[in-house]
C-alpha cells in the first residue's frame, strides 16, 4: 500500500468520526446513528496476511478480542477488519482463508483503490423518476390495436386461441392512452400502522405498528406471506399469488405523514390503473395488473430467485422472471408459442388452398368431359326386344335399366342351370325337362329300396364281427386252460399258499424280538430267575440315579478344587513378583528379605521360581480319576436300564403280564426264537422248489395271471384241482365247435347281401360304406336335378320352354339375349354414371368455392396475426428488454452486487446478460459456473436496484424469506446492505422468515434503530 497510517486516517476522518490507531498499521472507528453504534470497523495497512488459522487467530485476539465485548451484545455481530494489500498479495490463496475465517468480525481482503468504495456509506444509484414502460404492457398494446391480445395471452388451450384468431374482426380504433392526477403520482408516505379489520384467519394478530425496519418471524403457517400480501392487497386490489381471487377484505392504514386508507375489495379499478402509470409507467385500458409492477419492483419474487441460485438449467427464464416479471416472462413463452402455432398452422392452409385450387382444376375438366358422353341405350334395347319376341317371350315395361337388370338376373341363373343339366351323365341325351323328371322318380325308387338293405347288412356284419370275437376268446381259453393243467400238475399253487403261510409266522416273530440280542440274553442269565420285570426295573433304575449322583458329586468336588488351585496359583505368582521386585531393590540380591538367609548367587531367585504346587497338582490328578470312574459306572448303569426297558417292552409284545419273573421271559424269548428259526427254515426250502420251477416258466405271478385271464374269458377256475381243469377244457372244446358254425353260415348270408346291392346300384362295392357312399351319391344326384328342375320350372313360367325340347337349345338362346341385356346395362350405366359425375363435380365446386373463400379469409387472418407476432419477435423481444433493463440498471445492481456477493470475486456485469467479469484477469464466467450463493446474491442485486428507481411508487421492500437458501456469508452481506439501504433511502422494509437463527441475525443488525425496528412473532 502506498498510502501511509496517518494518510488513511486522514482520508477515513472525512466519512467517519473517531478514527484511532489501535496497532503500528491498524485503524479503529465506530459508525453510527443518532448518537448509536451499529458497525466497527478495523482497517489493517500493514501489507502482509497471517498465514495460518493459528496466526490469524493470534491477531485477532491482539487486535480485536480486547475490546471485542465492548458496547451493546449486538455490535459483536458487526465487527469488519478490512487487509488492505497489494494487488499481487491480494490474489494468494490466503485471501480464501481469511475471508472465509467467522470468528470476531467479518474480514475482506482488498486493494488501496478498493477500500472507501467498501467502507464509505452507501449512496442508492438511481435512474429515472418512473421505470420505462414494461415489456409486457408494449405486447399487450401492441396486441390489443390487432384484437390478438384475447388469442394471444389467453390461458385456453392452443387449438381454441387459434380458433379465436380465425373468429377476429377488425381491430377497433386505438383508444388514448390514460393520464393520472396528481393526486395519485405524488409522493407516498411509509406505512406506520396497519390493521386487519376483514381478512383471512392468519395471521391471528390483526394490529400492527411499523418501523423503518421490520421483521415478521414465525412457523410455517402463521400468516408471514398473508401478512406482506395484506400490504400488497392496500396497494394493488390484487395478489400475484392468487390475482382472480375475490376475497372480502377490510384493511386499514396509517402513513407517517398523517393521512390513512381504508382498503376494501370494492374500490373501483380505475384506482389501480391511476396507480399503475403513476407509480411503474405502465398504462392500462381493459385491464388491471398494478400487482404486476409491484410484484416486480417492491415485492421480492422468492421464488424466481430460489429457481435463478438452484437452477443452472433455465437461467435465462428465471432472470426474465425477476428483470421483466414472471407474468412477462409466461407472457414471452406464449407468443414465442402462439408464434410457432400460427406459421404451423400457415404451413397446413397453404398446401390446402393449393389442393383446393388444382381439384377446381380438375372439376371443371371433368364437368366437361361428362356432359359430351353419348347415347347409345335406345339403340341396344330395340334389339333385346326384337330378340325377346323371337322367342315369345315379353319384355317388362319397367324402364331400360330395370330391364336389364331384371334380364341378366334371371339369365345369368337359367344360363347356369342349363349348362349344368347338359353335363349330366345320368339322363339320356339331348337333356330335357322330361327326361329329368323320369331320373328322379327311378332314383327315388332305388334309394328306398336300397336304404332298408343297407340297415340289415350292417346288423348281419355287426353279428359277424361278434362271432369272430367270440372265436379268439374261445382260442385264448384254450391256451390257459393247457397252461393251467401244467401249474397244477406241479403244484406250484399249494406251495405257493404254504410259503405265504411261513412269511406270515416270520414277520410277526420278528416283531416281537426285535430288540433282543445276545448280551441282553447274557444279562438275563446272570439275574434271578424268580425276579419280576417290575422289581428288576425299578433296581436297575435306582442304580443308574445313584450314579448320577455321585458322578455330579466328584464333578462339583473337582471344580471347587480347581478355582481354588487357580486362586492359589496367582496368589504365588504375585509373591514371586513382589519378591523379585524387593530384590531388585536390595543391595544383596542373594540374601532373603524374609528369613534372611544367604544363599549363593543365583540360588535364591531359583529357589522362589521352584515349583511347589506338585501336591496339589497330585490332589487334582486323583480328583479328575474319580470322576472318569464315577462317568464309567454310570455308563454300566444306563446300558442295564436300557436292557432293562427292552425287557418290559419284549413282554408287553409277547403278551405276557408285567408282573411275571424273569425267568417266564427267558422260556418266552427261546420258544419265540425257535419258532423263527422253524419257519425261516421251511420258508428257504419252498422257495428254493419255486425257483426251479421259475425256470421252468411256472411262476407266481403266472398263477395269479392265468387264473385272472381264464376268469375274464369267462370261465373262472374257483380250484386247482386234476378234476376241475379237466372239466374246464371239454367246456372250452364244445364252445368252440358251436362258434364255428354259427360263424361260417354268418359270413355265406352277408356275402350274398352284398352282391345283390351292389348289383342294383352298378357298383363294384366289397363293404357296406362303399355301398352306402355310392347310395349318397345318387341321392345327391338326385336332389341336385330335382332343384334344377324346380328353379328351371320356376324361372320358365316367364319364359316358357317345352318339356321335350333340348336344353342345349335354350342355353343358347337364354346366353345370346343376356349378353344384350349386359351391353344394355353397361350404356345405361355410362349415360347414368355421366350424370352423376357431372352433377356431382358441379357441387362439389359450389363446396369448394365456399371452403375457399373461408380459406383465404383464415390464411389473411393469420398473416395478419403473424405480422403483428413478427414485429413483436423482431422489434420488442424478451431478451431485448432484460439487456435494456439491465443496462438501464447496470451501475446500480453493479454497486449492490459487489457489496453483497461472497466471495467478491467479480467486478460487474459481463458483456450478455448471463455472464459477470471476474476481477482476476477480467474474464467472463457465465451464471452457470459461479457458486449457488453469489446467484443467489445476483437475483436479489437484480431486485433491489429495480427498486432503488422508484419516486412515485410506494416506499415499500417486501422480502419473505429470500435468504433461507443463501450460504451464511452471502447471507451477512445482504442484511448489511439492507441496513445500508435503511440509512441512506426513504425505503420501509418488512423481512418475513421462518427461520430463527437468521431472525436473531437480523435483529442484532437492525435493533440499534430503537424504535426504528419492530420485530413481529407470529403464532397460530
Amino acid at each position: 500500500m502506498t498510502a501511509t497510517v496517518a494518510q488513511l486516517r486522514d482520508r477515513l476522518a472525512s466519512y467517519f468520526q473517531g478514527v484511532e490507531q489501535v496497532d503500528d498499521a491498524v485503524l479503529r472507528f465506530t459508525r453510527s446513528v443518532a448518537q448509536r453504534p451499529f458497525a466497527i470497523y478495523y482497517v489493517d495497512v500493514s501489507d502482509h496476511l497471517p498465514a495460518t488459522p493459528a496466526e490469524l487467530t493470534s491477531y485477532q485476539d491482539r487486535i480485536i478480542g480486547k475490546r471485542y465485548f465492548d458496547g451493546s451484545k449486538s455490535l459483536q455481530w458487526s465487527n469488519y477488519l478490512f487487509f488492505v494489500v497489494s494487488e499481487a498479495l491480494r490474489n494468494v490463496p490466503l485471501r480464501q482463508l481469511i475471508e472465509q475465517d467467522r470468528t470476531y468480525a467479518r474480514k475482506f481482503v482488498v486493494t488501496e483503490d478498493e477500500l472507501e468504495s467498501a467502507v464509505e456509506p452507501l449512496k442508492i444509484a438511481t435512474t429515472d423518476a418512473t421505470p420505462e414502460t414494461n415489456v409486457l404492457s408494449v405486447w399487450t398494446e401492441q396486441l390489443e390495436k390487432a384484437g390478438l391480445d384475447a388469442a394471444v395471452l389467453s390461458k385456453e388451450p392452443l387449438p381454441q386461441r387459434l380458433s379465436l384468431i380465425e373468429t377476429t374482426k377488425a381491430p377497433a380504433k386505438a383508444k388514448s392512452k390514460p393520464t393520472t392526477s396528481s393526486r395519485v403520482s405524488a409522493d407516498l408516505a411509509q406505512l406506520r400502522s396497519l390493521v386487519l379489520s376483514k381478512y383471512r384467519n392468519f395471521p391471528t394478530t390483526r394490529s400492527f405498528e411499523l418501523g423503518i425496519v421490520n421483521l415478521i418471524v414465525g412457523a410455517n403457517g402463521t400468516g408471514k406471506t398473508s401478512l406482506l400480501e395484506a400490504i400488497e392487497l392496500l396497494y394493488c386490489g390484487k395478489t400475484k399469488r392468487n390475482p382472480q381471487a375475490d376475497d372480502k377484505y377490510e384493511i386499514i392504514a396509517q402513513f407517517v405523514d398523517g393521512q390513512s386508507e381504508k382498503a376494501t375489495s370494492s374500490r373501483a379499478m380505475q384506482v389501480f390503473r391511476d396507480r399503475n402509470l403513476a407509480w411503474y409507467g405502465q398504462a392500462e385500458i381493459k385491464t388491471c395488473n398494478l400487482y404486476l409492477g409491484f410484484a416486480q419492483f417492491n415485492f421480492l419474487d422468492t421464488d424466481a430467485a430460489v429457481s435463478l441460485s438452484d437452477s443452472i438449467s433455465n437461467l435465462e427464464d428465471d432472470l426474465s422472471k425477476l428483470l421483466v416479471g414472471p407474468e412477462a416472462s409466461q407472457a414471452w413463452k406464449e407468443i414465442e408459442r402462439m408464434s410457432d402455432a400460427v406459421a404451423g398452422r400457415l404451413r397446413e392452409l397453404r398446401p390446402s388452398k393449393s389442393l383446393i385450387d388444382s381439384e377446381m382444376t380438375a372439376l371443371e375438366a371433368r364437368i366437361k368431359e361428362s356432359q359430351s358422353v353419348p347415347q347409345e341405350s335406345d339403340a341396344i334395347f330395340a334389339r333385346l326386344e326384337e330378340m325377346m319376341h323371337r322367342h315369345d317371350w315379353s319384355v317388362p315395361e319397367t324402364g331400360k335399366e330395370a330391364v336389364a337388370v331384371h334380364l341378366i338376373e334371371s339369365f345369368t341363373e337359367l344360363e347356369s342351370l342349363t349348362q349344368q343339366a347338359v353335363l349330366l351323365e345320368t339322363t339320356v341325351s339331348p337333356v330335357s325337362i322330361a327326361g329329368l323328371q323320369q331320373f328322379c322318380t327311378e332314383a327315388d325308387h332305388t334309394c328306398n329300396k336300397v336304404d332298408s338293405d343297407i340297415l340289415r347288412l350292417e346288423q348281419m356284419k355287426k353279428d359277424e364281427r361278434r362271432l369272430a370275437s367270440d372265436a379268439k376268446r374261445l382260442q385264448l381259453a384254450t391256451r390257459l386252460a393247457v397252461e393251467a393243467e401244467r401249474i397244477a400238475a406241479a403244484a406250484l399253487p399249494s406251495r405257493l399258499a404254504e410259503l405265504q403261510r411261513h412269511r406270515t409266522v416270520i414277520a410277526t416273530t420278528s416283531n416281537v424280538v426285535a430288540d433282543i440280542d445276545e448280551n441282553l440274553l447274557a444279562q438275563l442269565k446272570i439275574i434271578s430267575p424268580a425276579t419280576t420285570i417290575p422289581d428288576h426295573l425299578q433296581s436297575v433304575a435306582a442304580s443308574a440315579a445313584a450314579a448320577e449322583r455321585a458322578r455330579s458329586a466328584a464333578k462339583d468336588e473337582y471344580k471347587q478344587f480347581t478355582e481354588l488351585r487357580n486362586k492359589s496359583a496367582n496368589l504365588a505368582q504375585q509373591l514371586r513378583s513382589i519378591a523379585a521386585q524387593l530384590l531388585e531393590s536390595s543391595p544383596n540380591p542373594d540374601l532373603c528379605p524374609l528369613c534372611h538367609t544367604q544363599f549363593e548367587k543365583g540360588q535364591l531367585d531359583a529357589h522362589i521360581h521352584m515349583d511347589v504346587d506338585a501336591t496339589i497338582e497330585a490332589r487334582a490328578q486323583s480328583l479328575l480319576s474319580q470322576v472318569q470312574a464315577r462317568e464309567e459306572q454310570l455308563h454300566v448303569a444306563t446300558v442295564a436300564l436300557a436292557a432293562a426297558t427292552t425287557i418290559a417292552n419284549y413282554a408287553s409284545r409277547a403278551r405276557i403280564a408285567q408282573t411275571s419273573p424273569l425267568g417266564v421271559v427267558v422260556e418266552s424269548i427261546a420258544l419265540a426264537q425257535q419258532t423263527l428259526d422253524e419257519a425261516r427254515r421251511r420258508a428257504a426250502a419252498i422257495e428254493s422248489e419255486v425257483k426251479v420251477l421259475q425256470s421252468q416258466g411256472l411262476s407266481e405271478d403266472r398263477v395269479i395271471d392265468v387264473q385272472n385271464e381264464l376268469g375274464s374269458a369267462g370261465y373262472p377256475l374257483t380250484e386247482w384241482s386234476q378234476d376241475s381243469i379237466v372239466a374246464l377244457n371239454a367246456r372250452i372244446g364244445e364252445d368252440v365247435t358251436t362258434n364255428k358254425t354259427a360263424l361260417d353260415k354268418q359270413r355265406q348270408a352277408t356275402d350274398q347281401l352284398q352282391r345283390s346291392m351292389a348289383t342294383i346300384l352298378k357298383v363294384s362295392a366289397d363293404d357296406v360304406s362303399a355301398l352306402r357312399a355310392a347310395t349318397s351319391q345318387l341321392k345327391e344326384q338326385r336332389t341336385l336335378v330335382a332343384s334344377f328342375l324346380e328353379r328351371i320350372r320356376e324361372l320358365l313360367v316367364l319364359f316358357p320352354w317345352g318339356s321335350d325340347r333340348p336344353m342345349t337349345e335354350l342355353r343358347l338362346a337364354v346366353e345370346s339375349i343376356r349378353t344384350i341385356a349386359a351391353e344394355l346395362q353397361a350404356a345405361v350405366a355410362r349415360e347414368h354414371q355421366a350424370r352423376t359425375l357431372s352433377d356431382e363435380s358441379i357441387k362439389r365446386k359450389n363446396q369448394l368455392t365456399k371452403q375457399l373463400a373461408d380459406l383465404n379469409k383464415r390464411i389473411a387472418q393469420f398473416d395478419r396475426a403473424q405480422e403483428v407476432l413478427n414485429t413483436l419477435t423482431t422489434q420488442h423481444s424478451l431478451a431485448g428488454a432484460m439487456s435494456a433493463a439491465l443496462l438501464r440498471n447496470r451501475a446500480s445492481i453493479e454497486s449492490i452486487f459487489c457489496r453483497i456477493h461472497a466471495p467478491a470475486e467479480f467486478t460487474g456485469l459481463g458483456s450478455t446478460f448471463t455472464t459477470l467479469v471476474r476481477k482476476a484477469g477480467g474474464v467472463e464466467a457465465k451464471l452457470s459456473q459461479i457458486s449457488t450463493g453469489q446467484r443467489a446474491a445476483f437475483a436479489l442485486s437484480i431486485f433491489l436496484a429495480q427498486n432503488a428507481q422508484l419516486r412515485a411508487a410506494p416506499p415499500v421492500v417486501l422480502i419473505d424469506d429470500p435468504i433461507a437458501h443463501v450460504d451464511d456469508l452471502n447471507a451477512l452481506s445482504f442484511l448489511d446492505y439492507l441496513r445500508e439501504l435503511a440509512l441512506a433511502g426513504n425505503k420501509q422494509i418488512l423481512f418475513a422468515t421462518a427461520n430463527e437463527k437468521l431472525a436473531t441475525l437480523f435483529e442484532r443488525k437492525f435493533d440499534f434503530l430503537g424504535d426504528g425496528f419492530r420485530r413481529h412473532d407470529l403464532r397460530r
